[in-house]
């Protein structure tokens, strides 16, 4: 709707020309009246409505000075229907050389006023439409022009003037940031989006898109010095960081007191951006450590080399030398700030290494990592200490699975074990005499049994002679002891205790039971 000042010393005449006229038919709505030009000036101070319908001979001030002094404040915007009799045509002439198109004779009511409010519609949305392509046009402007800002002049871009920068972004002394916004997985529209809505309620605020999953937010602050536009840019960064989807992190770049210094900030914000990857905070405005120059071609081939001892423990290790081997390595990339990108490389060569392992031993390699599972491993921006409990407990998944498989392509040694203990559970036997008899290493035995049969041989042995333990005192009338003894424990105590801790009863209140239940 299009906002309306009416201006008449004549209170008759306000009151008619908003109770006959059907203003909302037209797109406008009532939000003012002044009884005489003064009056109206001292509200134009404050509002600009699109459309002013004023009387030309009024006391203090008379239509005519007022469309004189409302221009000379600078509203260029608001259209002016003069309203008048028609004795006061000389006047209406003299409006009109003051640029105003349309007439309006008293009384104001009938087919006029229609005629007249339906051009002042098309003339006001012909506007509109003006100004929204000057706009946008503007903007596509000012975001061109901060892309070669931030670009900076070694990027091959000119050097603008001051006088250049002027007409787009004001004349007044401001400090520059730029904020860069790293997204999470598959929220970076999301994020965009909120971003641009909360710019569009700031002064001097604007949003640019970077690349895949970032994009970065200029910011000018009308302060003093770089101590209070840091100051400024933090409590952004963490307004900012509520309304944005969580996994989103901001960096920001040190202020500049020139618009021709931005690629500073932004090179700046970058930097912090790859801090914050390895600090685990929200957001930061300085750091006190650059990157590790580990670009190079040595530190990729270690790093390579680390990845295939990883997953020769994934293969044959047990889990906490995996645990701690990972760990020790991910200590390394914080102490010595490692590149992301580099960190991803060594991430994504683990997870290969073990999803070819795992395929060569007859596995399919989705039913261990998707597509989905791989980006959510290997992201780095999800930060350090993510990445590490990612990839830590896939290698553990991994090397699960990987001695399942290995378990059979050995001819199932561990079922093998467990049908010899099926034999001779009444014997005592030490993991290490067990490894030897099938000739396999007694950490891997253990390790591997437990995973296939979810205990531990001694537990396995154990359940075996509990469950013939229940069987001989249901089925004969021998004495606790002699139970004990038959089933493989050299002392009644050692017996007691187990058959409590799996059965939940005492010999004797077990056999009492069963005798009663049959």
């Amino acid at each position: 709707m299009h906002n309306v000042l009416l201006v008449d010393d004549e209170p008759f005449a306000l009151e008619g020309m908003q109770l006959m006229i059907e203003w909302d038919k037209y797109g406008f709505r009532i939000d003012n009246v002044c009884s005489n030009g003064e009056e109206a000036i001292e509200y134009l101070r404050e509002q600009t409505p699109s459309l002013i319908v004023t009387d030309i001979r009024m006391p203090v001030m008379d239509g005519l000075d007022l469309i004189r002094e409302a221009r000379r404040l600078g509203n260029v915007t608001s259209t002016f229907v003069i309203a008048s009799g028609y004795h006061d045509f000389e006047y209406a002439r003299q409006a009109m050389r003051l640029g105003v198109a349309h007439y309006l004779l008293k009384p104001v009511i009938g087919p006029e006023v229609d005629s007249v409010l339906t051009r002042v519609q098309q003339q006001l949305e012909e506007q509109s439409r003006r100004e929204h392509i000057r706009r946008t046009a503007d903007e596509y402007a000012v975001r061109q022009l901060l892309a070669a800002l931030i670009a900076g002049p070694d990027a091959g871009g000119r050097t603008y003037t001051e006088q250049e920068l002027a007409p787009l972004f004001g004349t007044e002394k401001r400090i520059w940031s730029y904020l860069h916004v790293q997204c999470g997985i598959g929220n970076g529209s999301e994020a965009y989006a909120e971003a641009a809505r909360w710019a569009a309620q700031e002064s001097d605020c604007y949003v640019l898109s970077d690349r895949s999953g970032s994009f970065g937010i200029i910011k000018g602050w009308l302060v003093s010095d770089q101590i209070q536009a840091i100051e400024q840019a933090e409590q952004l960064c963490r307004r900012l960081q509520m309304s944005l989807p969580d996994g989103s992190r901001i960096s920001a770049g040190v202020p500049v007191y020139d618009l021709r210094q931005l690629h500073f900030s932004y090179q700046d914000a970058r930097v912090h951006s790859r801090l914050l990857f390895f600090d685990g905070q929200e957001q930061v405005a300085a750091s006190s450590k650059p990157m590790a120059a580990t670009t190079t071609e040595s530190a990729s081939s270690s790093l390579l080399a680390t990845a295939e001892t990883i997953s020769e423990l994934v293969e044959n290790g047990d889990a906490t030398r995996l645990t701690e081997q990972l760990h020790q390595q991910f200590e390394h990339f914080r102490i010595e700030r490692t590149a992301p990108e580099l960190v991803g490389i060594f991430s994504n060569e683990v997870v290969l290494r073990c999803v070819s392992l795992y395929a060569e031993l007859g596995g399919e390699g989705g039913n261990i990592v998707g597509p989905t599972d791989l980006e959510q491993i290997t992201c780095v921006y999800s930060g350090l200490n993510v990445l590490e409990e990612r990839l830590t407990e896939f290698c553990l998944r991994c090397q699960q699975e990987i001695g399942m498989l290995q378990d059979t392509q050995t001819g199932g040694i561990q079922a093998q074990v467990a049908d010899f203990l099926r034999q001779h559970y009444t014997e005592t036997w030490t993991i290490r005499e067990l490894a030897e008899k099938f000739y396999i290493h007694p950490v891997y035995l253990g390790q591997s049994f437990a995973r296939r049969y979810g205990m531990s041989i001694l537990d396995f042995i154990h359940e075996l002679r509990i469950e013939e333990a229940k069987n001989l005192l249901t089925s004969t009338d021998l004495a606790f002891c002699n139970v004990a003894e038959q089933i493989g424990y050299r002392g009644y105590q050692h017996f007691l205790k187990q058959f409590e801790k799996r059965t939940g009863y005492r010999p004797s209140d077990y056999r009492q039971q069963q005798e009663l239940s049959d």
